[in-house]
């Protein structure tokens, strides 16, 4: 999600911070208004993308073996596993209609074989269209230009943090390898026989 809002506004992120928060302004205040103008005209309780997603899931040309146990349970088996579905509580052990409010497709064969084909009834309420309509019911307020804006007389002025710490990204010393040509340190050793530097004690030539 936060990539392809990056991506959205590629173009206002080279502005200045004040400048950025105003084109984004005006871009969800375009978005908003397009969404709520589409959805005005929407005719069926379900979203469109819904309406596709149960076209596609009705016509898929698999073949289900259904037991039903009762009017709202059955067992669905397919060619390779085999599912407890539950109608009435929204439920399939493969797990996808808890997941996505959506049924599944073992759900979806065990209703069309039932001939109850009220789909909004066997889908979660967040994919009405109602709702859709309501999380846009507001509007972001318009703005003048940025001349007109009103400079506030009685402000306090906030200033930037005093540090000490200067710009940029803070300097590591780091220990290079051998293959960025590093110097092998010279180190004095002491010799634990003679109490002598420079050698270990198995080199130790001294009496």
């Amino acid at each position: 999600m936060a990539e392809s809002f990056n991506s959205w506004i590629e173009e206002a992120r080279s502005k200045p911070v004040v400048d950025l928060i105003d084109i984004i302004r005006g871009m969800l205040m375009e978005q908003r208004s397009h969404r709520k103008l589409n959805s005005n005209s929407w005719k069926n309780p379900l979203v469109p993308c819904v309406e596709e997603y149960i076209r596609d899931v009705t016509t898929r040309k698999e073949h289900f073996i259904i037991r039903q146990s009762t009017p709202t349970k059955a067992e669905v088996e397919g060619i390779k596993d085999r599912h407890e579905v539950d109608i009435e509580s929204h439920m399939c052990t493969c797990g996808f209609w808890q997941l996505s409010g959506l049924p599944c497709v073992h759900a979806a064969a065990f209703v069309g074989m039932s001939h109850q084909n009220l789909w909004h009834t066997y889908i979660d309420e967040h994919y009405y269209s109602y709702r859709y309509r309501m999380a846009y019911e507001g509007a972001i307020s318009t703005l003048p230009g940025k001349e007109q804006w009103l400079i506030p007389i009685d402000s306090i002025f906030v200033s930037p943090p005093i540090s000490i710490r200067p710009r940029g990204r803070p300097k590591k010393r780091r220990i290079k390898n051998f293959l960025e040509g590093a110097k092998k340190s010279k180190t004095n050793h002491k010799c634990g026989r003679c109490n002598s530097w420079g050698h270990h004690r198995s080199t130790c030539k001294e009496p």
